[in-house]
């Protein structure tokens, strides 16, 4: 975990994304899922050399709307800010277009998933890659639940605004020593594999050992 911030439920995720941007690297690629799509996110992207693939919503403006239902397989289009987009304090206008491309992956089940990318180049980037390139964002998925359900982030020790976020970054500090420790051990466990049975670390036992030992890691 790059960057973990607590927001008002009235901050959405796009506007949440923007301000993980800045713990982003030139060149890296982040992948998004379909409650983050905004024109100002590519806009963001674009202008700090910052590569996306976002899954979008079928609807999610003109440009997609025309490509699914021509059933398409990939198409580069230029997009611009929607109608009811304020751009007052914005640095682009109504104008302003972006260069993305748009891609169909048809899922096992018969569903078509829409994303747009960055990776412009069809030679470079072809078609076939972002399914599976995609995919990885499902460790994120998995991470939140585990953030959630297992470090038990939301399970705060007091009412202040100090204690609040104390626990929270406690929480994502814990849980990012406990992904270095058993990233490593994992790692080490494909190594050994003239082993009947392929074995991996107890995330669940691995969490609660190590809440109870954080403390005494640093003075080991």
């Amino acid at each position: 975990m790059l960057d973990g911030k607590l927001s008002p439920l009235s901050i959405g995720e796009p506007s949440s994304a923007l301000k993980h941007l800045e713990c982003a690297r030139h060149q890296d690629l982040i992948i998004y899922d379909r409650g983050y799509p905004s024109f100002q996110l590519i806009f963001e992207h674009y202008s700090r050399n910052i590569d996306f693939v976002i899954r979008a919503k079928n609807d999610f403006n003109k440009e997609i709307i025309d490509f699914y239902e021509n059933g398409s397989r990939t198409k580069i289009v230029k997009i611009y800010p929607g109608k009811n987009t304020k751009i007052s304090d914005k640095q682009y206008g109504y104008k302003t277009s972006q260069t993305v491309r748009l891609l169909r992956v048809e899922l096992s089940n018969g569903e078509a998933e829409i994303l747009i990318t960055s990776l412009l180049d069809v030679k470079k980037y072809p078609s076939q890659i972002f399914k599976h390139l995609y995919f990885q964002r499902w460790s994120v998925e998995t991470f939140y639940d585990e953030f959630k359900n297992k470090v038990k982030a939301e399970h705060f020790s007091g009412y202040s605004k100090n204690s609040i976020l104390q626990d929270f970054y406690v929480a994502l500090f814990v849980s990012n020593i406990q992904s270095l420790i058993v990233g490593e051990i994992n790692e080490e466990l494909k190594v050994k594999r003239n082993t009947k049975y392929v074995y991996k670390v107890n995330n669940n036992l691995s969490y609660g050992l190590l809440k109870d030992r954080i403390v005494s890691l640093f003075f080991s």
